[in-house]
Order: C-alpha cells, then structure tokens, then sequence
C-alpha cells in the first residue's frame, strides 16, 4: 500500500456547484440532488471541468460495486484484519454453535518442543471464567483446540479476557495473553512452541505471557472446537462438553516453530490466506466449505454437528461489507462503524485515486469520528511492547497527535501527567495543567527534563499537538504551526522500554492518564518539513500519514488500537473506550457550508438500518 498524502493547499475560497440536473441524469431519481464542493487552488475559476470532476467521484461511488474494487486488485491494510482477496469468490468459516461440536483430525502430529497452531475465530458467546487448573473442569473457559493424549496436551481455551492454555508446562495452570479478544468479531490467534517456550500472539502481536515448556513428547490428534474433559480419552462421552461457541476459520497447524515475522505475515495476508511455504506444515483446514485437510497430507477432520457458512460478505474491521453493494454504501457504513482508516483507505485510493474526497453524511464529516477516550479513574492506556524502531531521534524525527482533553485540572501544574505518548526512557510528549505542550528528549542536551511551551490547549476542544527534531533544534508545535523552539543537542537514548499511548508509568504501576481523546498518532524516523506538518494539521484526526519509509507508528485510534504504519506495532488496549466526536477537518472547515441537499441511502449501524444523507467534497 503507498499511501499519498493530500495536495498542498494554497486558497481556502471555496465555490459552490449545485448540480442537481446533470446529476438526474446518472441517478434515476429527480427528486434526488446533490450538492457538491470545489476547492481550489488560484487562480480559481469556475470552469466546467471541476464540476465534471466532482461529478464523476459521486457517479463512481453509487455506480461501483465492492466486487469490482476488489478485482482491481486493491487491498485494504491488514491491521483489523483483512487484505481483501483479489477476487470475489465467497467467504466461508465453520460454525460451533451447539454442545457437541466439534471436528476431529486425528492424524496430526507434532513434537511439543516445536509447532505452530495459526486459526481465526469470532466467539459469539463469552467462555467460561478461569478460577483454577485444567481448563475443561466445568467452570474454566471455553476449548477452542485439544491436540495430544491423556498424558501430553495442549488445550487452547477463550474467554472475554484473553486467550487461555494449559496442560504440560511446568505448573499446570493456564496461561493467559494479553488483551481481550473480544465476541462477533474476527480475531487471529496464533500460538507457537520453540525449544523453551510458548508464545500466544494475538492479531499478530505477541503477548507478553510466554510459558517455559522443554518437552519433546509427541502430540497426535487434533480436536477443533472442543476438548476432553478431565484428561479423558477420545470417544469418551465428555467430548464436546466444554466446547467454544462461534465460527473458525483457516486453522494451519504447522511442525516447527515460525518466527515472528511470519506470523505477521499470516495475520496481514489475512482470514483467506494460503499458508506459509517450506515450513513444515503438516495440516490445513480452511473450513470453509468442510473439514478436509489441504496441505496435502490427506487428514481430513471428521465434522460432528458443524455448520460451514458461505457469504458474499467479507469483513473488513467490524463491518460485513457485501461485494454487491456500492461503494458509496461501503464508504458511508464503514464510517458509521468505527471503521473510518478503512474508508479512508478505500476512498483515497480506489475510488479517486488520490486523497482530496471526503464524506459528510446527516451534516457531519465522515458521520462523526469514533476516536479513543481514555479514563483516569480506571488508569486506561494503549500499550506497544519493546519496539525497536520506535528508537527514532538520531537525530530526526516527528511526533504529531490530535487531542481532546475532557479537562486539565489531572494534568500537573507544571510537570506533565498527561501524556499522549511515552517511549519509556527515550522521548514523551504531554500537556500539564496549563494547557502548555511539553516534550522530554533523553539522552539530548534537555537531559530527563521536560522543556513546556506557553499554554495553548484548552479543555473540550480538538488541538493538533507534538514536535519535529533535526540536529539542534526541537520545534513544540501547535496546530500545524511552530509555538517554541528547544535546543536540543545529541541523540535520543535507544531504550528497550515500552511505550505507552495515554499515560506514563510502567504496566501495572501507572502515575498517569490522559483525561480526554486522542486520535491519528503519528511517529516519523525524519524531521518534516514546515509545509508538511501543516498538511497534517489540515487533513484533521481522520488524515492520511504522509507515505513514505521514514513512517514507524500510526494509531488512528478510531475504533481499535491498531498500528497502520505497516510496522504491525498494535497497542495492547486498557480500559480504552470510544466515543464519537464531531470534527471538520482545518482544510475544510471554512470553505463551505454543508448543503442540506444530499442522496438519502440506506446505511445500517450495526444490527439497525436507518436513512442517512450523504453529501460528497472534493478540493485540491
């Protein structure tokens, strides 16, 4: 994916173009118009060859089927956690909706000490809590796979916080990953075993729950759906007891361990991937359409009262979006879901080519963002596990962020403890109780201090706020503008440490938390230029990052945690919440006001259809 970054703005004039009669002759409907609008660069004239243009994105939109985005061959990022396919061959998972569910693949084998179980799932019902050993005892989770004999196995169970394994480890007792996984909702999981230890990584991203495990026993046998209760043997009357409710999809169960890498690499290539090559896959079961294994060594699962689904619906973050439906339906209920990075994606590049269209639906911009909201009485925050190349600032780089604070008065008076990010011992980014910006750059000649600029962010209002550093100089920046100045010579000490969205702290021992929103996080290994920064001042909270290497983290944080830099560094959410908050872009805000005239359409909200009007802009 190369993203493109918005034309630079240079005239904030705008021209209205009514354009209900050309437009009754694409929709076939007069009664309904459309107001569309132009923003142009000078000299600004109002030729015909502009409304064409705006004409045609609206005519794109209501006239294109998903289907043919997809057979262009464009893809969505993969962080919520799907790369369309390039085709539209339906989408099809197995469902375990009832006791005694489950599939039974009785010839896989695999050493413990190396092996790796890759599957997708989406829980429609919570899993039992753990309150103790063994996790098929009746009051512990739900058991999602069984793989091994009475003595050696491995159960992998679910509940609402996390995913759970147990069996042959030293101590015996579950082991949890980090993070829910939470219910009607696609989730990748993966677990891995090297010489010493297991790994859970969720999405993607691994957990920081690893279990000490040097057993070489063979494991045979694959149970998927269920497991065995109190060690009993396959056939008893227990199976299926304590079964996991919902769908799965393409389990691989491969006989060595896969580094970190390539389990990003399955995650990103999605819930239709192919596996892995030359990795000692062993088993394949896509399930979607039966239990047959197709890795090529024939161990087909034996299905007891399974269901298999097939739709023409792919789910791109939380919404089902149906391959016969037009885009302007995707774009409008992907906003509308707390999906808006994906709309943005799909807009930018595959309706017009290029990032200068945006959406207003019932008068508001992209129907009002979702965003995060962080809350300080429950210590809430977003957390990236030891990343190295959040490492930036030798000597360049750029921190951009947009805030709400709900308030100032948790902030500091002077020190802040409201910080928007924190790569522990390196660099931080914060306001205090002033309203003043205040970076901390370790290992500069600023040393631990944090430097504050003069107060400029007030409560309950949107503010873009961070800092761009070359060699000498920081620059504290305000809504796309430089506010101070910091001599900062040196470089900014590499630390191992985590970093942590929303707060500061350690995990566990937290010393504060933001008290508002943030949105559209962004962190460059380079120091952008002025007009740059501008740029992404006016492209507002929903804005593209600039495309480019030099891109090491961005968190919309529209909607879920996710990093869509391509780096695959997504925070482990706690305590985020998220609400929705009206906003206009700065490119837009005063070029126009929003036409009450626009095409109603049918946009559902989750399980509830309603009418909504869609108005269409374009500028350059």
């Amino acid at each position: 994916m190369i993203m493109q970054r918005k034309e630079k703005s240079k005239n904030y004039k705008a021209f209205i173009f009514t354009l209900d009669a050309v437009f009754s002759l694409i929709v076939a409907s007069a009664a309904v118009s459309l107001l569309l609008y132009v923003h142009f660069t000078s000299p600004i004239t109002p030729a015909a060859a502009p409304t064409i243009e705006a004409l045609s994105v609206m005519h794109n939109m209501l006239s294109t089927q998903l289907s043919g985005i997809l057979q262009s061959g464009v893809a969505l990022p993969p962080l919520q956690a799907y790369k369309l396919p390039s085709s539209s061959e339906p989408f099809g998972y197995s469902g375990f909706l009832a006791n005694g569910s489950y599939i039974y693949a009785p010839g896989s084998i695999v050493k413990q000490d190396s092996f790796t179980l890759s599957f997708w799932i989406n829980p429609i019902k919570t899993g039992r809590t753990v309150s103790g050993c063994g996790i098929g005892a009746g009051n512990n989770a739900s058991v999602i796979f069984y793989l091994g004999n009475e003595t050696n196995s491995v159960e992998i169970a679910y509940n609402s916080s996390g995913i759970y394994i147990n069996g042959w480890y030293p101590g015996g007792c579950p082991i949890s990953g980090s993070g829910t996984v939470p219910m009607n909702k696609w989730t990748n999981v993966v677990v891995e075993q090297n010489d010493t230890t297991m790994e859970i990584f969720i999405n993607g991203i691994e957990t920081p729950y690893p279990a000490s495990s040097t057993s070489t026993e063979t494991l045979k046998g694959l149970l998927i759906g269920t497991g065995l209760s109190n060690g009993g043997a396959r056939g008893s009357s227990n199976i299926g007891e304590y079964n996991f409710t919902g769908y799965i999809a393409n389990v691989q169960l491969y006989n060595s361990s896969l580094t970190p890498s390539k389990i990003y690499q399955l995650y990103k290539s999605a819930i239709n991937s192919v596996p892995i090559g030359n990795s000692k896959l062993i088993g394949w079961w896509p399930l979607d359409k039966n239990s047959n294994d197709y890795s090529g060594n024939g161990n087909d699962g034996i299905p007891h009262n399974v269901n298999y689904v097939v739709t023409d619906y792919l789910p791109i973050g939380d919404y089902n979006a149906s391959i016969n439906e037009s885009i302007a339906e995707t774009l409008g209920e992907l906003y509308l879901n707390n999906d808006s990075m994906y709309a943005e994606f799909l807009l930018n590049d595959s309706v017009l080519g290029q990032p200068r269209a945006g959406i207003y639906i019932n008068g508001n911009y992209s129907g009002s963002e979702s965003v995060s909201s962080f809350n300080t009485t429950a210590g809430s925050y977003g957390l990236v596990y030891n990343n190295s190349l959040l490492d930036v600032g030798n000597p360049n780089m750029t921190v951009s962020a947009w805030i709400y604070p709900q308030g100032l008065g948790t902030c500091g008076a002077t020190a802040p403890t409201c910080i928007v990010v924190d790569k522990q011992g390196s660099y931080a980014l914060g306001i205090n109780g002033s309203g003043s910006i205040c970076i901390q750059l370790q290992g500069t000649s600023l040393g631990s201090a944090w430097n504050c600029s003069v107060g400029v962010v007030h409560a309950r209002t949107w503010s873009q706020i961070g800092f761009t550093r070359n060699s000498s100089i920081a620059n504290i920046s305000y809504d796309g503008g430089v506010l101070k100045n910091v001599y900062a010579t040196g470089n900014v000490i590499t630390n191992s440490g985590n970093t942590i969205i929303g707060a500061t702290g350690s995990p566990g021992s937290i010393s504060g938390t933001f008290n508002g929103s943030i949105a559209n996080l962004e962190i460059y290994n380079m120091s952008l230029a002025p007009q740059e920064y501008y740029d992404l001042y006016l492209q507002g909270i929903s804005g593209m990052a600039l495309g480019n290497s030099k891109l090491v983290g961005w968190w919309p944080l529209d909607g879920n945690t996710n990093d869509y830099s391509g780096n695959g560094d997504a925070a482990i959410p706690y305590g985020i919440t998220y609400v929705s908050i009206p906003f206009t872009p700065p490119s837009l805000i005063n070029a126009y006001t929003v036409s009450k005239s626009s095409v109603p359409m049918a946009l559902g909200r989750g399980t509830t259809v309603q009418t909504d009007n869609l108005s269409v802009v374009i500028w350059r």
